[in-house]
């Protein structure tokens, strides 16, 4: 079943903030400028300034960025220089995994 049938099978939106996966996590409370797309695996932290760059926290799990396959840990804040595309992360053991980086 894709993300899209998910949503709409469950009627939620298929842009959600971080604290409706991770109402435990007191941090995703404070986050207002990301979101979850689709599910809760995959993770859109849209530049807000056209210096770029920005400050990006990940809830808990290991997440790979889509932009430079690059690894981050979880339940942590990481510093993310500007790059061409908007920082996209998903997380390393979701089923969505292998077809975003394969």
């Amino acid at each position: 079943t894709g993300c899209a049938e998910a949503c709409t099978r469950t009627q939620q939106s298929f842009i959600r903030p971080l604290w409706l996966h991770a109402s435990t996590d007191p941090a995703s409370w404070t986050v207002d400028d990301q979101f979850f797309s689709g599910s809760e695996d995959v993770l859109v932290a849209p530049y807000l300034t056209p210096e770029g760059g920005r400050m990006v926290y990940l809830p808990e799990g290991e997440w790979t960025c889509l932009v430079d396959k690059k690894n981050y840990s979880g339940h942590s804040v990481h510093e993310i220089s500007r790059w061409k595309d908007c920082p996209v992360f998903i997380r390393r053991t979701s089923r969505w995994a292998t077809l975003f980086l394969t």
